[in-house]
């Protein structure tokens, strides 16, 4: 089980479905605005990146630090 937070901005929300399966890792959270993002990913020691889909079809790339 893991879990965290997502920050865009200013914006904070907690992780759902949130998996972690060797390196890859899959979350999803919902914004200020009700928009779904879902996350895929993998892990390489305390970094992360990967890519992100909304639910209205926008793609993008993230990355992360674990703190």
């Amino acid at each position: 089980m893991i879990d965290g937070l997502v920050r865009l901005g200013r914006m904070q929300a907690g992780l759902r479905q949130a998996r972690l399966s060797g390196a890859a890792i899959t979350f999803s959270m919902v914004d200020d605005r009700g928009v779904r993002r879902d996350f895929s990913g993998v892990v390489a020691g305390s970094l992360m990146e990967g890519a992100y889909r909304t639910d209205k079809g926008v793609e993008g790339r993230w990355s992360a630090t674990r703190k």
